[in-house]
């Protein structure tokens, strides 16, 4: 059986397990009963919220991908309870500031740079939903695409 990793994986799902990963490990880690053991990390994650979100992805290759990414990232899963807030602040933040930016480009009519600013916080946040709505980021950058082919647009 060949070794599943990162590169297995379509961008946005790979994206999926770097947030799980890093998102979950260290509190998982620090949490008792379960300790620096990877491969009980690795369960949690797999089967958690991340398995959910990648029901595509056979189970064994998607536990494999995460074991070995973490296997990767060690560090991981020292990351005490202020070092997690501070990432998912950061994370938070600069996905914040995407979305507002292709707001503003989208209030414009700016639809080519609406787009790209969609794609790339798709990229950042693959599961992030838009606006009260609740819109899955993708729809939305589909929709800015559609509107730059229409014969209005071009």
């Amino acid at each position: 059986m060949t070794t599943k990793t990162l590169t297995d994986l379509t961008p946005l799902d790979a994206r999926r397990v770097e947030l799980a990963v890093t998102n979950r490990a260290g509190f998982l880690a620090a949490a008792p009963f379960i300790g620096r053991d990877a491969e009980t990390i690795t369960r949690y994650i797999a089967d958690g919220k991340l398995g959910e979100q990648m029901p595509h992805v056979e189970r064994a290759h998607l536990w494999q991908i995460v074991e070995n990414y973490l296997r990767e990232h060690p560090d991981l899963m020292d990351r005490d309870d202020d070092e997690r807030e501070r990432v998912l602040r950061e994370h938070a933040a600069h996905a914040a500031e995407l979305e507002e930016k292709a707001g503003l480009a989208l209030s414009t009519t700016d639809y080519s740079t609406a787009a790209r600013l969609l794609t790339e916080l798709e990229a950042h946040d693959p599961d992030r939903r838009l606006g009260a709505n609740a819109i899955p980021i993708g729809l939305m950058r589909v929709a800015m695409e559609q509107r730059l082919t229409t014969p209005a647009n071009l």
